[in-house]
């Protein structure tokens, strides 16, 4: 679900929880405001501006990371039909520390990627959606063979360890 739609739903469920606890409240302890539903509105307002403010805030503020595509994986959504809409998540290992990250993933950018591929994405800092991803290095698993990275020296093979 988008930003908005998080926002909207979320501003709904919580106007109409928060107005029956403030109705509630206010009829059997006799307290709470004069008006419910005003407050109501203005906790659903409150409620459902997060989110649309943190989606407001990810489109400004991004930052780029590399790592290694680690896993890859798709969830279910919605089924309409025959048709499974799926949500796709990658996770990527920066390799500065023991901790992965996962973020979701457009789904023509998520077939692109294969487990092993070293990647660099603009992740948004707050919802941790990738708004666009490079390979730099593919996976080795990829079937073509993958250039050995340029900081490491070619193997050299001693004379015991060659065939013969």
């Amino acid at each position: 679900m988008s930003a908005v739609g998080t926002a909207f739903f979320g501003g709904v469920a919580a106007f109409m929880i928060s107005l029956f606890a403030l109705m509630l409240s206010s009829a059997l302890l006799d307290i709470g405001p004069d008006d419910p539903i005003a407050a109501a509105r203005w906790i659903g307002l409150v409620v459902g501006a997060i989110p649309l403010a943190m989606a407001l805030l990810d489109l400004v503020s991004r930052r780029t990371m590399s790592g290694q595509v680690v896993r890859k994986r798709r969830f279910a959504r919605r089924t309409s039909g025959e048709q499974t809409k799926y949500r796709h998540w990658i996770a990527i290992d920066e390799g500065t520390s023991r901790r992965l990250s996962a973020f979701g993933i457009d789904e023509d950018d998520w077939h692109r990627l294969e487990e092993g591929d070293v990647v660099t994405a603009r992740v948004g800092r707050r919802l941790g959606y990738i708004h666009g991803v490079e390979v730099t290095t593919p996976s080795r698993h990829r079937g073509g063979t993958a250039p050995p990275p340029i900081d490491q020296a070619p193997t050299v093979l001693r004379p015991h360890d060659q065939p013969g």
